[in-house]
């Protein structure tokens, strides 16, 4: 599956750096990862932070949403796979995510 990370601004705090490089490792063993960071001033611009998704599927991640755990996680993007692979056996052209944050708002 292709991945699309986009983020408001990046990890400024050294430990910050790690833990995202850890995070975007483990994703990229199993999927095709592409990071985006937005430079801040675009935090509450949704056009253009829709812009940047294009046509992709969209998963917001914020304080206010539902926590998931790594394993619920998992399994959301393996049934969204799922669908994709459904979609691109019908003609569909484009599938991706934005992410960024701890929380799957739905």
């Amino acid at each position: 599956m292709n991945l699309h990370i986009i983020t408001v601004g990046e990890p400024k705090l050294a430990y910050a750096r790690q833990g995202w490089g850890e995070y975007t490792g483990r994703l990229g063993r199993y999927h095709s990862l592409h990071t985006t960071h937005l430079h801040d001033k675009y935090a509450h611009d949704a056009t253009h932070l829709l812009h940047q998704a294009k046509n992709g599927y969209l998963i917001v991640l914020a304080v206010q949403g539902t926590p998931l755990s790594t394993p619920e996680l998992a399994d959301f993007l393996e049934r969204q796979a799922a669908l994709f692979y459904d979609w691109r056996a019908r003609g569909a052209a484009r599938y991706g995510h934005r992410q960024g944050g701890r929380y799957l708002e739905s």
